[in-house]
């Protein structure tokens, strides 16, 4: 998701967002994480510099 997110605004430099789509955009920034096994694992692995 986020590759695909990349790719899409990779020639963005600038967005415009109504209030209400701004408002939403933050939201769902602010949100917590859905339990995510995957991300939780990724987490929760040291980093290979911290090895």
């Amino acid at each position: 998701m986020c590759e695909k997110a990349r790719e899409v605004l990779a020639n963005q430099i600038q967005f415009s967002l109504s209030r209400q789509d701004l408002q939403r955009f933050n939201a769902l920034l602010d949100a917590p994480l859905a339990e995510n096994e995957a991300v939780r694992r990724l987490l929760e692995t040291p980093s290979p510099w911290e090895r």
